[in-house]
């Protein structure tokens, strides 16, 4: 804890070698968001906390990242969109692109167009889940 706010962090083995992800919550919050530090390829402790250490910034960057994580109306029009990539790329003329100096392009674009559609539906669901929790006022339950 420091300054009002919880944060911890996950970390995980990325090609032999160990990668954080940072998560924080104001006190008492059920909610939680992922911090990444701007024009850094990591974020360190040190980091996470000189950013809490502004209680006013952190809450701001807080309330900003529920808003778009809990935004329906934009995860439904990504749910379209993915739908009508994925329509496309089931048409027989669908091309990718793809050259001798991109090989394996067409491949990983098929590849990220069968799974766009998962993806929105799981966001759209995130979406509406993270929306009940916040118009429920965000309490932690104890």
């Amino acid at each position: 804890m420091l300054n009002g706010f919880t944060y911890w962090q996950q970390r995980y083995l990325v090609n032999g070698s160990w990668a954080a992800d940072w998560y924080f919550r104001p006190v008492g919050a059920e909610l939680d968001v992922h911090y990444l530090r701007p024009s850094a390829s990591k974020t360190l402790k040190v980091g996470v906390e000189t950013f809490l250490a502004d209680a006013a910034a952190a809450m701001e960057y807080y309330q900003s990242a529920l808003a778009r994580r809990g935004d329906v109306a934009a995860a439904d029009a990504n749910l379209e969109n993915a739908k009508a990539r994925y329509a496309r790329s089931q048409e027989p003329d669908y091309d990718p692109g793809g050259n001798t100096n991109n090989p394996g392009k067409v491949a990983r674009v098929m590849r990220e167009d069968g799974r766009a559609v998962p993806d929105a539906e799981a966001r759209l669901a995130d979406a509406r889940r993270v929306a009940a929790i916040i118009a429920n006022g965000n309490l932690r339950k104890t």
